[in-house]
């Protein structure tokens, strides 16, 4: 006889088993939820640093290489070289007015229909253009035409334009502008219908270079419906919006009251007596994510140049600052 017990099969799973399998599983649900959620909040607060990182950067950049090239007016300094200015509705430019800040935008007209953010400052910055054309050859006369070898510029009627040689300067407007050879020899007349005069200070010979006026106003503006400021810059016809985000900014100026070219003091805009001893400029931002990125709401208090900003909500911020050089002012 087979005294062999008899071997029992495994039918399925008990109740209670089945309840600690659901258990385990939605332990392990809620474990890989909560990492994907920690992921994702880690991510969001990455990525906003890095967006205001590169927000900032970027318009420390661009206010930067404009702030430099202030009063440029190619080889010379506006402080050694005579500007003869023929040129009807001249522009505002003499060695005074390459840089003019406004503290608050007091004392601005904003030619632009984007609405500036109160207590933010302005600051206009004027000078030749980077690039200049190059002359054919001697001019005949102080009334002559110029003729160059392109108009790599897209030089217009009616535009105001420099022509110097580093011993001299004019400032004049365009009156017509015509081609010809295919584009390589481009006449610019500066007659009396758009000039004061249509005499320039010298007959310029070949080494002479013409260049465009600009003038270029970087403020934070709020367009119509946007939830966040932005900064712009105008530069006489159109107001570009640069970046976006930004809360604060602030400008000082390095003033030479003694003229030695060495800047004794920074003022803000409201101090500066004489806009020529102005040497540098020292900028801050104060830049935002456009988002919520941050779990929960942070009170922080940031100092922008001397300015203290309070903020309490789930957004990452960060301050940006830089020293920038006249360099057109500093010899």
């Amino acid at each position: 006889m087979n005294m062999t017990p008899g071997i029992r099969k495994q039918q399925g799973l008990s109740l209670v088993e089945l309840m600690i399998a659901s258990v385990l599983g939605l332990l392990i649900m809620a474990g890989v939820i909560q990492l994907f959620l920690s992921s994702k909040a880690t991510y969001r607060v990455q990525e906003g640093m890095s967006r205001v990182q590169e927000v900032g950067r970027y318009a420390v950049d661009r206010l930067s290489y404009d702030i430099r090239q202030a009063g440029y007016i190619g080889c010379g300094n506006l402080d050694r070289i005579p500007l003869n200015v023929i040129a009807d509705d001249p522009p505002d430019f003499s060695p005074g007015r390459a840089v003019v800040g406004y503290e608050g935008g007091a004392g601005w007209t904003n030619p632009t229909t984007i609405a500036h953010v109160a207590a933010t400052d302005v600051i206009e910055v004027r000078g030749a253009s980077e690039l200049s054309l190059t002359l054919t050859g001697n001019m005949a006369a102080e009334n002559a035409n110029i003729q160059v070898k392109d108009n790599r510029l897209g030089v217009k009627s009616g535009e105001a334009l420099f022509i110097t040689d580093c011993v001299a300067a004019d400032l004049f407007r365009a009156t017509t502008v015509s081609t010809e050879g295919g584009g390589t020899k481009v006449t610019i007349a500066h007659s009396e219908a758009k000039n004061s005069d249509n005499f320039l200070s010298k007959a310029y010979r070949a080494d002479a270079e013409v260049m465009a006026f600009r003038e270029k106003t970087y403020f934070v503006g709020r367009a119509d419906g946007a939830a966040d400021a932005s900064l712009y810059l105008y530069d006489g016809n159109q107001a570009l919006e640069l970046v976006r985000g930004i809360e604060a900014f602030e400008l000082e100026f390095g003033v030479d009251t003694n003229r030695d070219f060495a800047i004794d003091d920074y003022r803000g805009a409201s101090s500066v007596a004489d806009w020529n001893e102005v040497r540098s400029v020292r900028v801050a931002l104060l830049v935002s994510t456009t988002e919520d990125v941050i779990p929960g709401a942070e009170a922080h208090s940031f100092d922008v140049l001397g300015r203290t900003v309070d903020v309490d909500d789930r957004r990452l911020r960060q301050v940006f600052s830089a020293d920038i050089a006249v360099r057109n002012r500093l010899f």
